[in-house]
């Protein structure tokens, strides 16, 4: 007897005809597994197919769930998390712990100190006291407390880190070659990825993209960052922007402009930008 009959015999024709409709509606294989909210990973995957490279999230929210990055993690790039949200990092370092993951705000600079407003639901924390009064008669959300909080530019997190990304991702290439030698890889082949390791280590000296969404003071997050020295390939930053005619009336918009960057696509809540950067 084959494992269908077996199957039908124990739970029964209607049970299995409703697993056979599970594994047509989910399991067809056409199917993509997706971490953004909307898609930005697919887009970004579009753009970027290399096996590493560095990310930086401002407003990372949770290591997976909407997540622009961590299709990218799960491909053995590596990053900067940041959000301000208390003990937000803890399941950073538990899930990504080959990140950088700062529970810190971002803003115009240290000195700097901002109210944070806290909801029921995490991705709706935000610092500006606009969207917080919006929601406060809001149905399903409810803010649950507020708490003052000192902002850091991300030119310093930048200064601060970056470099020790570089390091864990060439670190991570050196084991791999040394694996792969041990493998009974020949000299030839051995030298030929040592050169190919040494061309991705240069590569690898620019943020590739920078995705950023922190409700209402994504502006402040850009202008802190220090676009001479710090050029991400691809921008990504929230926008509520619903009329593309418009696009020339936005801040983000000109700003990002204003330092050589294009859009290059559009979601329902983000633009993303992509350097003119020869």
């Amino acid at each position: 007897m084959n494992i269908k009959k077996i199957l039908k015999n124990i739970l029964g024709e209607g049970v299995v005809g409703k697993m056979r409709n599970i594994k047509n509606l989910y399991f067809d294989g056409y199917s993509t597994k997706i971490y953004s909210q909307e898609g930005e990973d697919m887009i970004l995957g579009r753009i970027f197919t290399k096996q590493k490279g560095i990310y930086v999230d401002v407003g990372a929210h949770h290591p997976f769930r909407f997540s622009n990055t961590y299709l990218f993690y799960k491909r053995g790039w590596r990053g900067i998390n940041i959000d301000c949200m208390p003990n937000s990092m803890n399941l950073f370092k538990k899930f990504r712990p080959q990140d950088i993951n700062i529970e810190v705000a971002i803003g115009g600079g240290s000195k700097q100190e901002l109210t944070y407003y806290i909801f029921n639901e995490p991705a709706l924390n935000t610092f500006s006291k606009d969207i917080a009064t919006r929601l406060e008669n809001h149905p399903t959300y409810k803010l649950i407390a507020t708490k003052k909080i000192k902002m850091q530019t991300l030119a310093s997190i930048l200064d601060e880190n970056l470099n020790t990304i570089l390091e864990r991702l060439n670190i991570a290439e050196s084991s791999k070659l040394k694996n792969e030698s041990k493998n009974g890889e020949s000299n030839a082949e051995s030298k030929n990825m040592e050169s190919n390791a040494v061309k991705s280590k240069v590569e690898s000296n620019k943020i590739d993209f920078l995705s950023i969404d922190v409700e209402g003071l994504d502006l402040e997050v850009l202008k802190s960052n220090n676009w001479e020295k710090y050029r991400p390939k691809v921008v990504l930053v929230e926008s509520y922007l619903r009329d593309l005619d418009d696009l020339r009336n936005n801040e983000v918009y000109n700003f990002l402009s204003d330092k050589n960057y294009a859009i290059l696509a559009k979601t329902f809540n983000t633009m993303i930008f992509q350097t003119k950067d020869k």
